[in-house]
C-alpha cells in the first residue's frame, strides 16, 4: 500500500456536449378570499401529481394598507366607534414596526420540461401543516419559442428570487442550495442577480470597529460562509495567478506585561507545558480520570458542549471525527488501563477550527512508557490492517522518529512521536516539527511570561479538573496572512464541491435522465450548470472523485481537511493580497495587542441532592483571567465599572435571580452599588416589550426591585420634582406612572409594588465579604420554581421555531432539486457536510399531510405552542443554580463562580 501524492491535477474527461436545455414557464395568480397582512402569510409549497415541476415558487401580490387614521369613521352604534377609537389609539402610540402591506393574491411560478408544454396539470398550494390552501388548473405553459416567453420568464424570476430570499431569512441553515440555483439559473437564462445576492462581499469585508466580526470570520458565522459561497456560485470570481508575495502580517503584539512581570520569581510549572510550543493553545486535564470526566460530560451532550445551552440545527460530530483521525478512540479496556500508564494528559494545537481540519494533538506524560508505547502501536497496527487505504510507516522529522498512520483523503492522519517519556499524537506535521525543536532550543509555553503569570495565579498543584490557556501566539498565528487566506481558500474549495453535487442533481432532474448525474466538472461547466472558474485555483488544487466521493486534491475530505498549519502558502493573488491588507488594517485598529486567556475548572461534591433519581450532581468551580489585558480595547463598557470592593449588598432570601455591580458613571455621581432582583414568578414575555405602552405595562408586571447604595440622588435632580413624587409613607413616595421609591438617604429602592419594597427592605444590608469584585450575580435552583416554566416555555418556542426551519429546509431541498423527499436528508448531508438535526431533539420524518418533513416529537404537522409533557430545555436539564463574580483591574480582569450541575 502506498500513499497518494499530496497534490493531483484535476482529472480531465472528454466533454460530452449537451444541447442547451429549453424549459417552459408558467406564471399564474390565485386570488385570496380576503386580504392578509403580509407578515402573517403562511409558507406555501407547490405540489402536482402530474408532470414535473421545476424551480417552483410562491410570492404574495401586495397592496398598501390604508392606515386607520385615513379611513372614514363609521357611524355610532354596535360599539364599532369605540372599537375604532381604541384601534386608532393603539396605532398612534405603538412604536413597533407596523405592517405596511397586505396580500390580496398568490403568484405561483414554475418551469417545466419543454416536452410537457401542452400537458394540462393541476397544481395545489399546501401550507406547513399540510392544509390545502388553493388549487388551480394549468392548461399549458409558455414554450421557449413563444414571443411571450421572455416576459413570462422575467415574471417567474421575480417570484423565484423573492421566495429564495424569504426562505433564507426564515431558517438558520446555510442557504447554499437556494444560492446555487439562483446563481446557476441567472447565468443560464441571462437573468439579473438580485441586488441583495452579494450583500456579503469578501473584498469589502472589514473589521473597522467590530471585534465580533473577526470572531465571526474565525468561527465561520453563517453570513460570512454564505457570502463566500454566493461569490463562487455567481461566477464573478476572476481567475488570477498567485504571483504576489504573502502580505505582511497584521502588526499586533502581545499585550505588554508591565508591572505584572515584576516579582514572578520561580513558578512551579507542570511537565507537559515544557513540551508545548509557545504558540499553541493548551488544555490540561491533570490526570486521565479528569480527561474521562470531561469526555463523559461532552458525551452527555452528543460530543458538543454547546448543546448544554441549545440544540443546533446541524449535527456536530467533530470530537468523534478528530478522535478517529488521530486513532485515539477509547474503549472499556483503555478506560481501565489509562490511569496506570498515563500520569498527565493535555490537548494542544494551533487552532480550534474543530469542524474543518484543525491542527491539534494530544500530549501524554507516561507513568509506564513501555506499556503506553505498546498500547499505541498495537492500536495503530490494527487500524492499518483493518482498513485497506490506511498506511502505517515510519518517517523522520527534525531528528525524531515518527510513526505515521495515514489515508490519502486525510480521514486518518496521525503522527506519533515521543521525547523523555512524553508522547505526542497529532494530525499536524508542523506541530511534530515544533515539538522536536523544543529539544533543540525552541521556546516552550512554560517559558513565556504570560504562562508563568497564569501559573503564579493558578497553581499547577491545585488539581484542576481542566486548565485552559489560550496563548497570544496562537491568536497571532491564526490571523496571519497564510492562515486567513487558506481559511478563505478552503471555504471556496468546499463551495465548489457543494456546487458540483447540486449541479449533478439539477441536470439529471431537468433532463429526466439519472445517468447525467455522473457528468464531469468540465461537462457541467460546458452545459452551464457550473461557472467557468472552477477549473482554475490559485494553489493548483482541484476536485477528485474517489468511490463517488468528492475529495480535494490538496486538502482531502471535508471535515478532515489538511490542518491549517500544514498548508504552505508562498504566493497569493492580487485580490487575496488586497483582501488581507484590509483585514490587517482593521485588526491593527481594533486589537493592536492580544491578551492571554486562562480558564480553570475544579469539581467538588454538590450539597444539592439530585432532582432526578439515578443522576449524579456536583459543583463546578470556575475561575478565569485575562492578564495582562488592556481595557481600552473594550470601549466605554469597561469604563463604567467602579473600583473593586469587598462590600456586597445582602439581598432578600426570596430573590430567585439577583445582580449587583459597583458602577462609576458620571450621571450617578460618586461610585455606587446598583442592585436588582426579581421574585419567583412568571415575568412578562419578550414580545410584551414592543411599543411604549406595552413596555410600560410589562415592566409594571415584573415583581422585582431596583436599588442603589449609597443613594445616588440622580432621581432627586430630575426637573419639576419628577423624581420626588408624593409621600405615601415613611421614606416611601409614589412617582408618576405608579412607580414607588423608598429612600432614607443611604438606600434607594424602586419598584411598582410597595409591599415588595417593604418586605425586602428589612433584608437589604451592605456587608463585608471575603471576596473582591465589581459585578456579582446569583441564580437559585430554578427546578420547581415558577421561573422554570417561564424559561422552559421561551426556550421551547425558540427550539420549535428552529425545528420548523429544519423541516422547511429539507422541504426546499426536495422541491428545488425535484428529488424523492426520502432522499432529501442524505442530499442535505452531502451538500452541507453535516446532517440536519431536529432542534427539539427528535428525528425528521415525512408526514402524511402534504409529504412535508415533520419532527417525530411534533404532535401533528406542526409543534405544539406549549412544551409537551416531559420536555425540558437543555440548560434546565442540568443547571441547578450558581453565582458569578467579576473583578476588573488596571492590568487584568478575573471571573470566579460556581455552578451546580446534574449529569
Amino acid at each position: 500500500k502506498t500513499l497518494a501524492p499530496k497534490t493531483l491535477a484535476p482529472k480531465t474527461l472528454a466533454p460530452k456536449t449537451l444541447a442547451p436545455n429549453a424549459l417552459a414557464v408558467s406564471v399564474i395568480d390565485i386570488p385570496l378570499p380576503a386580504p392578509i397582512a403580509s407578515p402573517d402569510l403562511p409558507d406555501l409549497r407547490v405540489r402536482s401529481s402530474e408532470g414535473v415541476l421545476l424551480y417552483s415558487a410562491v410570492a404574495p401580490i401586495e397592496v398598501p394598507i390604508t392606515p386607520l387614521v385615513d379611513r372614514p369613521v363609521p357611524r355610532p352604534g354596535g360599539g364599532k366607534l369605540l372599537k375604532r377609537v381604541g384601534n386608532l389609539i393603539r396605532e398612534i402610540t405603538s412604536d413597533e414596526d407596523k405592517p405596511a402591506m397586505e396580500s390580496v393574491a398568490f403568484r405561483v411560478a414554475f418551469l417545466r420540461p419543454a416536452n410537457q408544454t401542452n400537458q394540462p396539470i393541476s397544481i395545489s398550494l399546501v401550507d406547513q401543516s399540510g392544509r390545502l390552501v388553493a388549487t388551480q388548473a394549468v392548461r399549458n405553459s409558455i414554450p421557449p419559442t413563444s414571443p411571450e416567453y421572455r416576459s413570462a420568464l422575467d415574471g417567474w424570476w421575480q417570484v423565484y428570487v423573492r421566495a429564495a430570499d424569504r426562505l433564507n431569512r426564515s431558517t438558520d441553515y446555510p442557504d447554499h442550495v437556494q444560492s446555487y440555483l439562483v446563481a446557476m439559473l441567472s447565468g443560464r437564462f441571462g437573468l439579473p442577480l438580485p441586488d441583495s445576492f452579494l450583500r456579503v462581499d469578501p473584498p469589502s469585508y472589514t473589521f473597522d470597529e467590530s471585534f465580533g466580526e473577526l470572531l465571526g470570520l474565525i468561527l465561520g458565522e453563517k453570513q460570512w460562509l454564505d457570502g463566500i459561497f454566493r461569490r463562487q456560485a455567481s461566477g464573478i470570481v476572476e481567475s488570477q495567478p498567485a504571483n504576489m508575495p504573502l502580505p505582511a502580517p497584521a502588526a499586533i503584539i502581545n499585550t505588554p506585561m508591565g508591572g505584572l512581570a515584576n516579582g514572578l520569581g520561580e513558578v512551579a510549572v507542570e511537565t507537559l507545558a515544557n513540551y508545548t510550543p509557545a504558540d499553541c493553545f493548551y488544555l490540561r486535564y491533570g490526570s486521565f480520570n479528569n480527561y474521562l470526566w470531561f469526555r463523559d460530560l461532552s458525551d452527555d451532550f452528543g460530543g458538543d458542549l454547546s448543546t448544554m445551552i441549545r440544540l443546533k440545527g446541524l449535527e456536530n460530530n467533530s470530537s468523534a471525527r478528530i478522535e478517529s483521525q488521530l486513532n485515539l478512540e477509547s474503549n472499556e479496556l483503555s478506560r481501565l488501563l489509562g490511569p496506570t500508564v498515563i500520569r498527565d494528559q493535555a490537548m494542544i494545537g494551533y487552532d480550534l477550527l474543530l469542524g474543518d481540519g484543525p491542527a491539534v494533538g494530544v500530549l501524554f506524560e507516561s507513568a509506564n512508557a513501555f506499556l503506553l508505547r505498546t498500547s499505541f502501536n498495537q492500536a495503530r497496527s490494527a487500524r492499518a490492517a483493518k482498513e485497506n487505504d490506511v498506511v502505517l510507516d515510519t518517517i523522520e522529522v527534525a531528528g525524531l522518529t515518527v510513526s505515521r498512520l495515514m489515508s490519502a483523503d486525510n480521514r486518518v492522519r496521525s503522527f506519533m512521536t515521543e521525547r523523555d517519556g512524553v508522547f505526542l499524537i497529532t494530525n499536524s506535521r508542523t506541530l511534530v516539527e515544533a515539538f522536536a525543536l523544543l529539544g533543540q532550543g525552541g521556546q516552550a509555553l512554560a517559558q513565556t511570561p504570560e504562562f508563568r503569570l497564569a501559573r503564579a495565579s493558578f497553581s499547577a498543584d491545585d488539581n484542576h479538573s481542566l486548565f485552559a490557556f489560550i496563548s497570544p501566539g496562537m491568536v497571532r498565528r491564526l490571523v496571519s496572512p497564510s492562515s486567513l487566506i487558506e481559511m478563505r481558500r478552503r471555504e471556496e474549495a468546499k463551495a465548489q464541491a457543494e456546487m458540483t453535487i447540486l449541479a449533478r442533481h439539477a441536470v439529471a432532474k431537468e433532463r429526466q435522465n439519472e445517468e447525467l448525474a455522473s457528468l464531469s466538472i468540465e461537462q457541467l461547466i460546458q452545459s452551464g450548470y457550473l461557472p467557468n472558474h472552477l477549473m482554475s485555483r490559485p494553489d493548483s488544487s482541484g476536485l477528485l472523485e474517489v468511490d463517488r466521493k468528492l475529495i480535494d486534491s490538496m486538502r482531502g475530505s471535508r471535515g478532515t481537511y489538511l490542518p491549517l498549519a500544514d498548508v504552505k502558502i508562498d504566493s497569493v493573488t492580487v485580490q487575496e493580497s488586497q483582501w488581507y491588507q484590509v483585514i490587517a488594517g482593521g485588526l491593527e485598529a481594533t486589537i493592536p495587542t492580544v491578551d492571554p486567556i486562562v480558564l480553570a475548572i475544579k469539581r467538588r461534591e454538590s450539597p444539592i441532592p439530585p432532582v432526578i433519581d439515578g443522576r449524579e450532581s456536583e459543583v463546578v468551580a470556575i475561575e478565569a483571567m485575562v492578564a495582562p489585558w488592556d481595557p481600552s480595547k473594550f470601549g466605554k463598557y469597561a469604563k463604567y465599572l467602579g473600583p473593586p470592593t469587598e462590600t456586597a449588598i445582602r439581598m432578600a432570601p426570596d430573590d430567585i435571580v439577583s445582580v449587583q455591580a459597583s458602577v462609576d458613571a458620571q450621571f450617578l455621581g460618586p461610585p455606587t452599588h446598583l442592585y436588582a432582583a426579581i421574585k419567583d414568578t412568571t415575568p412578562p414575555r419578550p414580545d410584551d416589550f414592543d411599543g411604549i405602552i406595552k413596555t410600560f405595562m410589562a415592566l409594571r408586571s415584573v415583581p422585582g426591585y431596583l436599588g442603589a447604595w449609597p443613594s445616588p440622588g440622580a432621581l432627586d435632580r430630575l426637573p419639576l420634582g419628577l423624581g420626588i413624587g408624593t409621600p405615601v409613607g415613611p421614606g416611601l413616595n409614589r412617582l408618576i406612572g405608579g412607580l414607588y421609591r423608598y429612600t432614607d438617604g443611604s438606600y434607594s429602592i424602586l419598584s411598582f409594588y410597595p409591599d415588595i419594597i417593604t418586605n425586602s427592605l428589612q433584608h437589604l444590608e451592605a456587608i463585608p465579604t471575603d471576596s473582591v469584585a465589581q459585578l456579582r450575580a446569583r441564580s437559585g435552583n430554578l427546578i420547581g420554581s415558577q421561573l422554570e416554566g417561564y424559561i422552559n416555555q421561551l426556550l421551547y418556542e425558540r427550539a420549535a421555531a428552529a425545528s420548523i426551519g429544519g423541516g422547511k429546509y429539507l422541504d426546499s431541498v426536495a422541491d428545488q432539486l425535484a428529488i424523492d423527499p426520502q432522499d432529501a436528508p442524505e442530499i442535505a448531508r452531502r451538500v452541507l457536510g453535516e446532517g440536519v438535526r431536529d432542534s427539539l431533539g427528535g428525528q425528521y420524518r415525512l408526514g402524511s399531510s402534504g409529504g412535508r418533513f415533520e419532527g417525530d416529537r411534533w404532535p401533528g404537522p406542526l409543534p405544539s405552542s406549549v412544551p409537551p409533557n416531559g420536555y425540558i430545555a437543555p440548560v434546565l436539564d442540568w443547571f441547578r443554580g450558581g453565582e458569578l463574580l467579576v473583578t476588573q483591574g488596571a492590568d487584568r480582569i478575573g471571573l470566579r463562580g460556581e455552578i451546580a450541575i446534574e449529569h
